[in-house]
């Protein structure tokens, strides 16, 4: 549906649009071939012209890569858009048509047509009729929206410069097409921007009190003439009168509630955009862009759960700050970009901006396609100006915040070496001093360390460890890899049950991380050098996580405290919490009427002393009980019974199993005297000592108890951090994150999107609810698997940094396949369908072959 009139008075609203890298972007998600279409009718323009008051120019380029908006025409833009629409057999265009009212509960639009008024039946209703909107006055009879109408104190007149003529007779530019000029005079300026027919349209901006005072043509043109008289010699004194008679002068309007209505939608019925929702002023050329980004940020939501109100909650802060950066660059336009402060700032700009690698808008397509709001944080030192324009990937709440840390970064360079220069008179002079002393080089070096663009990998076990190898060999040599585990080795977890159990070889568990950041080649038997370098393992403890910074706590604590880091891709693989007889991070299981204080503590640092101590003191601690009760009958337990009663024969050992189903191990653990129990559940709030013994109440009345107790029931997925981020995306019953076949961040059972809510982070290991694969290690990491979580999702991220269009690897689970031991020298397994049992030193060996994970480690 769409309100307008057949042939509109543009006079009334014709200041030229400025199209730029956002808004062809958003244009290019929705249809690439409309964006080329409107491309063939703008002309670029790569920077401003500054028109100082003796008539001289200096030109001030937007982009060190030649980058530009581009000028088009408000008419050919609005005429282009409905000529599209008119080839949709789906869209009817109704013109001289205006709505009337909304009845959002019965989801009917009354709209008149002359004297003829007709409904219309809706789901969706989208606001998108401008700063007056009509959809926003009925929704606000409805909606609780905080809104405010502001009018600035100043208008604008449309002015324009006509073509010229060439020496060949044809028309020409009077001025250079390529640029946005600018005639600023501290209170008020002029612009002008080009057209096609080789003219400019100008637009005035003054005061409304200083226009006010210019009552009479005579006053109006001799105002003109002292303040823009160069620019009056090409509009020419009748065309200026002309203009001033005929063009009225309009308001400038700002919708504001804290700058914007808020919120933008009501229930799951209407929805307000553009205009409607964040009226701006036209200072940062932003209107049109921020408008069709509005389209592609809600297109890609409307397909989610609860779509409008998570665009009304996550969309406002963006637009808030365009607002506030709108009137900021007013300010900047008419009387900043003449000061030589202004200047020396640009340059700085300049010089820092050139450590930073440039990224190409067409290359970000892909992702700004399958994301709800722009990724990637801002890297490096990047100028507001190319961030909010140049930057579809950063968002303009991301780029205002960015600005403001940058622009600290120098004030705290100057706060700590200003007193030691000597300032000279005069802008040269002043730019060259500060080149020669410490303020330009120590705000370099704080710029430099952030350059390098990162992907932090959470977790460095059999997942983590897999995707940091795979990222060396993916990544650009300006991308850095930071880890963070904490543990300070590797700990080896599928051995841990047998060395709780056995004598001598508990460190074999524990390998150190010194070569995690080389590239391993197995076959070559050697360790590579990456591409890149400034990898960085933190030993710590992940507190929380923002959508593009990890907090942590370092191991051991440090005086700073929380520390945090930013990253623009995220491999999230913390596995799961362990159930308490291999974890070394409990307190360990006392047996019965043992006294605390005999007890070692749990691992509190996260290091090989510590974890083989624990390791000891379960080996001691099984030696000592008469009898053990180990409870959960999956592979953890039958693996402990197992190893325990080939040890320790004469000792009491149930098993407590509480499905009976199809259980291979059945014969074997009979076979090396355990006592098998099945088919109850235990009240685990039943505990009681008894007879020397911990006892428990199954839900079927028996109790059951032991000295020693062993909880083998299972692990539970290491997955609350991503509560925060994306709560929908974790199951509240299993735990578990869901994922898209990409193996990004999916965005939950209850959704009906198949986007992702954070396509920049990928979930890999126990923690991913990977489409039925089985939650062990060899599905993570092992190079036998054919589809493997980790190195499909390092390459995806690969893929999206150099942006090649390539479409992202889908992970398939591999058929489920198992080893579980049966004693010390025996095994049953299961691979490719086919099961079978494996026996004597050199299948099952009594370190379980922990040696061979040493080479892996490198």
């Amino acid at each position: 549906m769409r309100e307008l009139e057949a042939k509109a008075n543009l006079s009334l609203r014709s200041i030229n649009l400025a199209i730029s890298s956002r808004g062809i972007s958003a244009l290019c998600v929705v249809d690439p071939a409309i964006a080329e279409r409107f491309m063939k009718n703008v002309i670029p323009m790569h920077g401003r012209m500054i028109h100082d008051n003796l008539g001289q120019c200096h030109s001030q380029l937007y982009d060190r890569d030649g980058q530009a908006i581009n000028s088009i025409d408000r008419g050919l833009l609005n005429i282009g858009l409905l000529d599209e629409l008119s080839s949709y057999q789906n869209i009817r265009l109704h013109f001289r048509t205006k709505l009337s009212t909304v009845d959002f509960n019965s989801r009917i639009a009354t709209f008149s047509a002359g004297k003829n008024p007709f409904d219309v039946q809706f789901d969706l209703c989208i606001g998108a009729d401008g700063s007056y909107s009509n959809v926003r006055r009925q929704m606000m009879r409805v909606v609780r929206m905080d809104y405010q109408q502001e009018y600035l104190p100043h208008d604008y007149i449309e002015l324009s410069i006509p073509p010229g003529r060439g020496t060949n007779g044809k028309p020409t530019f009077l001025l250079d097409p390529n640029h946005l000029h600018i005639w600023p005079r501290h209170s008020f300026m002029l612009i002008a921007l080009p057209n096609k027919d080789r003219s400019f349209t100008c637009t005035l901006f003054a005061p409304t009190k200083d226009l006010d005072t210019l009552d009479t043509t005579d006053k109006f043109v001799a105002w003109f003439e002292v303040h823009f008289r160069d620019a009056l010699a090409h509009i020419g004194r009748d065309r200026l009168v002309a203009s001033f008679e005929r063009n009225p002068r309009n308001s400038l309007i700002c919708v504001k509630c804290f700058k914007q209505a808020n919120p933008y939608h009501y229930k799951d019925r209407a929805i307000i955009i553009g205009d409607a929702a964040h009226a701006m002023t036209p200072f940062y050329g932003q209107g049109l862009n921020c408008g069709l980004e509005d389209v592609r940020v809600l297109m890609n939501t409307l397909l989610s759960f609860g779509a409008l109100a998570y665009y009304s909650e996550h969309r406002h802060q963006d637009l808030v700050a365009i607002c506030d950066l709108a009137m900021g660059n007013y300010v900047e336009m008419r009387h900043s970009v003449t000061t030589p402060i202004y200047r020396l700032r640009k340059w700085i700009d300049g010089v820092l901006a050139g450590f930073t690698p440039s990224v190409p808008w067409q290359g970000l397509i892909p992702a700004l396609a399958q994301t709800t709001f722009p990724v990637g944080a801002a890297r490096g030192w990047i100028s507001l100006y190319t961030m909010v324009t140049f930057r579809p990937d950063i968002s303009y709440a991301t780029a205002q915040r960015k600005a403001r840390e940058q622009a600290e970064m120098i004030r705290s360079s100057q706060n700590q070496y200003a007193p030691r220069c000597t300032p000279l008179p005069g802008y040269k002079a002043l730019r060259n001093t500060l080149a020669r002393t410490k303020i330009l080089r120590s705000t370099i070096t704080m710029t430099l360390k952030a350059t390098t663009r990162t992907v932090v990998v959470l977790g460095a076990s059999y997942a983590g460890h897999r995707a940091v190898q795979i990222l060396l060999q993916v990544l650009p040599a300006d991308w850095k890899i930071i880890v963070i585990d904490r543990n300070t080795h590797f700990n080896h977890l599928y051995a841990f049950p047998r060395m709780a159990v056995i004598e001598g070889h508990e460190y074999k568990a524990f390998i150190p991380y010194t070569n995690i950041f080389k590239i391993l080649n197995l076959e070559a038997r050697r360790l590579d050098e990456p591409r890149s370098s400034g990898h960085q393992l933190i030993h710590a403890h992940v507190t929380r996580i923002d959508a593009h910074k990890v907090y942590y706590s370092p191991i051991p604590t440090s005086s700073a405290g929380e520390q945090s880091v930013d990253f623009d891709y995220m491999v999230y693989a913390l596995g799961s919490h362990l159930p308490s007889p291999i974890n070394v991070w409990a307190d360990p299981v006392p047996i019965h009427g043992q006294p605390e204080s005999d007890l070692p503590k749990s691992n509190r640092h996260g290091n090989k002393p510590e974890g083989t101590n624990w390791l000891c003191a379960a080996q001691a601690r099984l030696k000592e009980a008469n009898s053990v009760l180990v409870i959960g009958g999956g592979a953890l337990g039958v693996q402990f019974a197992s190893d325990a009663a080939s040890l320790y024969p004469r000792k009491t050992l149930p098993l407590f199993i509480r499905e009976p189903n199809c259980f291979p191990a059945m014969e074997g653990l009979k076979e090396l005297g355990v006592s098998v129990l099945l088919s109850s559940r235990v009240d685990l709030n039943s505990a009681e000592d008894h007879d020397g013994k911990r006892t428990l109440k199954t839900v079927d009345g028996r109790r059951i108890g032991a000295e020693l107790v062993l909880m083998c029931t299972g692990q539970r997925p290491n997955t609350s951090l991503l509560s925060n981020v994306s709560s929908s995306s974790v199951d509240p019953r299993t735990g578990l994150v869901s994922v898209l076949r990409s193996l990004q961040l999916g965005p939950g059972s209850g959704s009906t999107s198949a986007q992702s809510p954070l396509p920049h982070i990928f979930v890999i290991g126990d923690a991913a609810d990977a489409f039925g694969a089985l939650n062990a290690g060899h599905t993570a990491w092992t190079q036998r698997a054919l589809s493997l979580k980790a190195e499909i999702a390092s390459r995806n991220i690969g893929r999206l940094i150099t942006g090649s269009g390539e479409e992202l690897e889908r992970y398939e689970a591999p058929p489920h396949s198992i080893k579980v031991t049966l004693g010390l020298d025996q095994a049953i397994f299961q691979s490719k369908g086919q099961f079978g049992k494996k026996q004597g030193p050199e299948e099952c060996a009594l370190d379980l072959n922990t040696p061979s994970m040493w080479l892996r480690r490198g």
